[in-house]
């Protein structure tokens, strides 16, 4: 019996070793046109790191993020499920119980004044979250080391080896005070729940900014920030990374590795300068902005008038605020270039470079003023959009795949590259048979991709699915699958979006509606968002005496007044 636990043991440490390394690159809120090369986008900003890692093997020009926001996007890819699925609705929702442990909550998710340990424990046990990236490599011999961005929830980041950040719970209780009973009537603004209250109070159609002006004294563009971009803590991160690299030596390891690289940039707010902006090139910034003039306030979708005034955004355009916003936010995704290209240093100096995969993403894309939108959470191509590149042993070098793909393959694509098969619950599907390498996921890739925004900016839920050159949009809250009218893209004839053919194929958005449904059953994700929000929200409020949760709301929007605090009061006593 001794002899029989010992191959077993011996054999388990051959096949770990035999396994190959895997890379995890990942950035935020990067636009996947800008390396695409059909797109005018590609040809602004000098991104030599990415472009040669894309040359040196395989670019997925057309891959989407399922859901277009920090925390839900990040929860999905980890656990290769729809967000509907796993009911990580938006920046305050993500996975609520430990991976492995579903009767014990998310520390953060359990702080969270309104949550609280037995609503996330109930919260966990319907997500039904079994595994992860993470611990499905660790379970077959990975050692696992993750740095940086990591925003999931469900306990992902608590492990030994890795300083990863981020809660998947924005406004993590922070804004209550020591003792946790809320406001203490005098310093109200300072504890306002933010996102906590956007997100879940979005049903009562207050749409009024949630942010501050773009213009603002402290606002968001800075063209001559001596730090480059707004988050100093990416360099650091990258360099745990380096030093990971550094010190891995082939001969005395016997697992494989897993390491995840993840930055902040290119995120707001927009921080740049002069080095990072002397790879923006502005004639054709200047080319591309011409091509992305407003539509009239009058034409546009209810919709994007709704979550415009959200953002506060001007209604007018601006040519020189579009103009430095842009410029910043392209002087970010250089140095975010940079970045990944100091990892990619970094393991091609290691012994390592000759049996690494490497994967490159973002959690979604970013607007930067396309149809007076900042930031993400819409279906438009700069927010739905990401990057996506593979390379590695056997991948074929400076190949383009035009076949739709979403962040939900990541998941699978790497317990492939493990030499395991892809489980048939995941909702994605492996990459690697599109890259013409064998694949242990033998399903068939549907020729579509969906996905969903709920999201504190906007009042319905929007719901995509991109299907060959059409893109579809349904708009819903829980008393109307169609809140406002569906939209429908021709992206090969209309690239910038800007006119929806819906009224002119209404055939064809019935037949996108009807598969759509199939895998996001939106009614029903709605019906289910908006009972928790009336149910957190009555929660929330029972915490804080002397109605002093008033004040929280107040200064939870800017230029809050009467009339909002009726709209809020009316959905609180309404009937869901």
């Amino acid at each position: 019996m001794v002899l029989v636990c010992v191959l077993l043991l011996l054999l388990s440490t051959f096949v770990s070793s035999l396994r190959p390394n895997i890379l995890f690159l990942q950035c935020d809120e990067m636009d996947g046109r800008i390396l695409d090369v059909s797109h005018p986008l590609s040809h602004v900003t000098s991104m030599p790191y990415l472009t040669r890692l894309a040359s040196k093997g395989v670019i997925f020009d057309r891959a989407y993020a399922e859901n277009p926001l920090c925390a839900p996007s990040r929860a999905s890819t980890w656990t290769g499920r729809r967000t509907s699925s796993i009911r990580a609705w938006h920046n305050v929702k993500a996975l609520a119980t430990l991976i492995g442990n579903p009767n014990q909550p998310d520390p953060t998710c359990a702080s969270i004044v309104g949550y609280g340990k037995d609503w996330c424990v109930e919260e966990g046990q319907l997500q039904k979250v079994n595994t992860s990236i993470r611990h499905w490599l660790e379970d077959v011999g990975y050692e696992v080391a993750m740095y940086g961005k990591m925003d999931t929830g469900g306990g992902i980041c608590s492990h030994p080896n890795g300083f990863c950040y981020g809660s998947g719970y924005h406004d993590n209780g922070n804004w209550t005070n020591g003792g946790g009973g809320g406001c203490n009537g005098t310093d109200c603004k300072t504890y306002f729940p933010g996102d906590l209250l956007h997100s879940w109070g979005a049903a009562a159609n207050i749409s009024k900014p949630v942010f501050q002006p773009l213009e603002a004294s402290n606002g968001w563009i800075n063209l001559h920030n001596s730090k480059g971009g707004p988050h100093t803590r990416d360099w650091k991160d990258i360099d745990k990374c380096v030093k990971y690299l550094q010190t891995y030596r082939s001969g005395n390891n016997t697992q494989p590795f897993f390491l995840y690289c993840s930055v902040l940039d290119p995120h707001p707010p927009y921080f740049t300068n002069a080095t990072w902006l002397s790879q923006v090139n502005d004639i054709v910034l200047n080319q591309t902005l011409a091509n992305s003039r407003w539509q009239p306030v009058h034409l546009m979708h209810p919709s994007d008038r709704f979550q415009t005034e959200s953002e506060g955004v001007p209604f007018s355009y601006d040519a020189d605020l579009t103009y430095r916003l842009a410029r910043a936010w392209h002087g970010q995704t250089a140095e975010t270039d940079a970045m990944m290209g100091t990892v990619l240093e970094a393991l091609a100096a290691s012994e390592a470079s000759n049996n690494t995969f490497i994967l490159f993403t973002s959690d979604h894309g970013e607007m930067h003023l396309e149809h007076r939108h900042v930031e993400k959470q819409t279906h438009y191509e700069g927010s739905a959009r990401v990057p996506m590149i593979i390379s590695g042993p056997g991948v074929p070098q400076n190949k383009h795949v035009s076949n739709l793909v979403s962040l939900l393959d990541v998941f699978p694509t790497f317990i492939d590259i493990a030499g395991d098969t892809p489980p048939d619950w995941t909702d994605g599907y492996s990459l690697l048979s599109l890259a013409n390498m064998t694949s242990h996921d033998a399903r068939m890739r549907p020729d579509h991709v969906t996905a969903m925004a709920t999201c504190e900016t906007n009042n319905v839920g929007q719901f995509m699915i991109r299907q060959g050159k059409w893109k579809y949009i349904a708009y819903a809250n829980h008393k109307e699958p169609h809140a406002f009218p569906p939209q429908l893209f021709d992206i090969e004839t209309d690239p910038e979006e800007s006119n929806s053919v819906a009224s002119q194929h209404s055939e064809l958005c019935e037949q996108l509606d009807q598969i759509l449904r199939k895998e996001i059953d939106y009614p029903t994700v709605m019906n289910d968002i908006a009972t928790a929000a009336y149910s957190w929200v009555h929660r929330w409020i029972d915490a804080y005496p002397n109605d002093a949760w008033r004040t929280l709301v107040k200064h939870a929007y800017r230029q809050f007044d009467d009339d909002d605090m009726a709209k809020f009061e009316k959905w609180l006593n309404s009937t869901l």
